[in-house]
């Protein structure tokens, strides 16, 4: 949707112009601005969403964003757009625009209990591929955080990987 990447071309200027550094958030878990399960759709995977179930998300369904190989590439094909960006405005790459201060893989990245391997597996992937793409920014994974101790083993493990640079939650 070019018309929405030149407004976000737009977004980046004026943080610019005010010394606000911004982080881009890449997906998002949530169905609200597409999400996980925008993407399972486009993969063919209709039952990512559910209205039946909390928020509005199957978790068992939507887990195979992290796996499927069709939301996978589609999720690569949007970091390349991005972090090979010009800003129409500026003429800067993404990737080269100190105005950027890093990349957020997923706002509130989840994964069912047991199952944290299949969303680290991701966020390796995506990370290295991310910083093969634009080495000038940070990246976090954007996992949700953690409320037990067993979910706080795997925030930490998930962000001990080489390629992300920062947590947030």
């Amino acid at each position: 949707n070019e018309e929405a990447f030149v407004h976000l071309d737009n977004v980046i200027v004026e943080a610019q112009r005010n010394n606000i550094r911004v982080q881009l958030c890449l997906t998002n878990w949530w169905r609200d601005t597409g999400g996980v399960a925008q993407y399972l759709r486009w993969a063919g995977i209709k039952d990512g969403d559910d209205d039946r179930l909390p928020f509005g998300i199957n978790p068992e369904r939507a887990m195979l964003f992290y796996t499927n190989e069709t939301t996978r590439r589609l999720y690569r094909e949007h970091l390349e757009k991005l972090a090979t960006r010009r800003n129409t405005v500026t003429g800067v790459f993404y990737r080269d625009d100190p105005t950027i201060f890093g990349w957020e893989l997923m706002n509130e990245a989840q994964a069912m209990t047991g199952r944290w391997g299949e969303r680290r597996a991701w966020i390796a992937e995506m990370s290295a591929y991310l910083k093969s793409l634009d080495p000038n920014h940070i990246i976090a994974p954007g996992s949700w955080g953690y409320r037990t101790a067993a979910e706080r083993r795997e925030w930490l493990a998930d962000h001990s990987l080489p390629d992300i640079d920062y947590c947030d939650v």
